[in-house]
């Protein structure tokens, strides 16, 4: 409900910062867990990639474009950077950090889990996890905190865009 009283996307910075702090305390809680379980399971795991030639095919181009899906969450900070003069300069900085710092955890996830866990590793990672309770809580607060901030943040701008378009049928 918070979205809906906030006018601009750059007031709502205080979230923008809480969503990145969850987002990294996420993957690195994840992270640590899965190279610790990975140096107990590394020896039991079976790497080799299930199913028939043309099977593999699709599910590599299944798997690339969940990677393009993935990967455009660069274009939140490259519009809010160019806000600011000089744009261009700024748009430059946003991408270069998006596409630098948020690869390598992206990525990282990805491969120490494929290394933790092998081919049959599931789709959720927190799945996996053989570690406390309380560890499984915390990342799926995590994910779930998460999530209505993300979500807030695009009810936002559904809102913007139906209140213009309502003020245009108005002034028509």
């Amino acid at each position: 409900m918070f979205a809906f009283f906030i006018p601009t996307m750059s007031a709502m910075r205080a979230w923008i910062r809480a969503s990145t702090v969850i987002t990294f305390s996420y993957t690195i809680i994840l992270l640590v867990l899965m190279i610790k379980e990975g140096k107990t399971n590394s020896a039991k795991n079976s790497y080799e990639i299930p199913g028939s030639k043309v099977g593999k095919v699709f599910n590599g181009f299944g798997a690339i474009s969940a990677i393009v899906a993935c990967n455009t969450t660069g274009v939140l900070p490259e519009i809010q950077s160019t806000l600011r003069e000089p744009a261009v300069k700024n748009m430059r900085k946003a991408i270069g950090l998006q596409y630098s710092l948020g690869l390598v955890f992206y990525y990282g996830v990805s491969i120490v889990g494929y290394w933790a866990y092998g081919s049959e590793v599931s789709e959720y990672l927190p799945k996996e996890l053989k570690g406390p309770n309380w560890i499984k809580v915390l990342i799926n607060l995590a994910v779930f905190l998460q999530t209505i901030v993300s979500q807030h943040v695009r009810l936002l701008s559904n809102l913007k865009i139906y209140v213009n378009i309502n003020l245009r049928l108005y002034i028509s």
